[in-house]
């Protein structure tokens, strides 16, 4: 995985854990700042877990814990309330010492599994779910639109146009498609594109035009 992608993900993840945590009832203190090092107490992973799913974790855990002990001890019992919620341990590939000593890529794939189950599992376009299901969706709400072809989530939006389109297709007296993506580079159409969403559809935004553009390999 590259550098620039990780950074891609923790922005994402980062923005999509708060906005579940401010959701949730939390206070300014328990948004997360860095999302490979704030989950190491196991608290803050407790009340994401909970707010995520509804549920309350009755087991008692220390808050805030005192030592490593206490902190592995929080983590493990956050990842059991998961297995309660339908989730086999060898789903979550990922132990609590891992989000203890910071483990980035196993942390990230740790909350890339939980998005597929709460955010894109329950998406479906047809005989399609999850992400083929959003992929197609968004392949059919673009369809007409100079500049636009989805084949892949990596490489279909860097340039701007997918989210100029799909903005647009909600939007449309926002502004006009053809005069946006002709006048605007592939950081213009994603600024735009997201301003419109976030200031006038009150859609929150998890990424920036600048990671957006970055080369995502491996």
């Amino acid at each position: 995985m590259s550098a620039g992608w990780e950074q891609v993900q923790e922005m994402a993840f980062t923005s999509w854990v708060n906005g579940v945590l401010e959701n949730g009832g939390r206070g300014e203190n328990e948004r997360v700042k860095d999302i490979c090092k704030d989950f190491d107490t196991g608290v803050q992973l407790i009340h994401f877990l909970e707010d995520l799913s509804g549920k309350v974790l009755k087991q008692r855990y220390d808050d805030p814990p005192k030592n490593r002990i206490q902190q592995i001890s929080n983590v493990a019992i956050a990842l059991n309330f998961l297995e309660t919620l339908g989730f086999a341990r060898n789903q979550l590939s990922v132990g609590a010492e891992d989000f203890v000593d910071h483990q980035k890529k196993l942390i990230l794939g740790f909350l890339g599994t939980l998005y597929l189950k709460y955010r894109i599992a329950v998406i479906s376009e047809g005989d399609k779910s999850s992400e083929e299901g959003l992929l197609l969706w968004c392949k059919r709400t673009t369809e007409g639109y100079d500049g636009v072809n989805i084949t892949h989530f990596r490489s279909s939006f860097k340039d701007g146009a997918g989210f100029l389109a799909i903005v647009n297709a909600y939007n449309r007296e926002a502004f006009d498609y053809n005069e946006r993506y002709a006048s605007l580079d592939a950081k213009g159409r994603l600024a735009y594109a997201f301003d419109i969403a976030t200031n006038e559809m009150k859609v929150m935004s998890c990424l920036s035009s600048l990671f957006m553009t970055l080369p995502h390999t491996g």
